[in-house]
């Protein structure tokens, strides 16, 4: 299978944030496949290297804790769940080089949102109408967004705040406002 870079990472996790998320979404009416989706990455490669970026709480095999950059293969390894990739139709590739440096910016912010805040915030998203602030730490999909965002690969109008993890599953409201079509989730771990 190939993959590309800035290729959507769908993961259905174990622990317990991914299991509150998975909850929180399912209440707000979440279909039960794209419930089960609690994190989403980015896929990023060079010429010879595989990378996941992502925010997250922390990764204990890694040592690192909110936005980051990790080899994809020990991330996929050591990811306690499953996975999903979707794959962007890209008119023309987009070089490692190039999302490197859009990336850039979020490595430095380390944060992770979760605890109270993260949860109200999650809340929030589905009520698209209520005028959401957005908190200095960043989420996994508000991260992802606002990379895609930089990269002029998804509607800048669009709050990156405002879009639980269950709307990247197939049919979901990050595809609309996508510029480029997008492929089904195909399971890879």
């Amino acid at each position: 299978m190939k993959k590309n870079t800035c290729d959507i990472l769908l993961c259905s996790g174990n622990g317990r944030v991914s299991k509150s998320i998975k909850r929180v979404q399912r209440l707000m009416g979440a279909k039960e496949e794209a419930a089960d989706i609690s994190h989403v990455a980015l896929f990023m490669k060079s010429i010879f290297l595989q990378y996941a970026f992502e925010a997250t709480k922390e990764n204990k095999w890694a040592k690192k804790k909110g936005v980051q950059i990790n080899a994809f293969h020990k991330w996929k390894k050591f990811y306690n769940g499953e996975i999903y990739i979707r794959h962007l139709d890209l008119k023309k590739p987009i070089s490692f080089e190039v999302v490197r440096t859009a990336i850039e910016p979020y490595l430095a912010r380390k944060d992770y949102e979760v605890g109270i805040p993260g949860l109200i915030e999650l809340s929030l998203t589905f009520f698209p109408w209520i005028n959401l602030k957005q908190t200095p730490e960043l989420h996994c999909s508000e991260v992802d967004i606002e990379v895609l965002q930089d990269l002029n690969l998804y509607n800048k109008d669009i709050k990156p705040n405002k879009m639980p993890p269950c709307e990247f599953w197939s049919g979901g409201r990050f595809e609309k406002d996508l510029f480029c079509s997008i492929g089904k989730a195909e399971r890879i771990k």
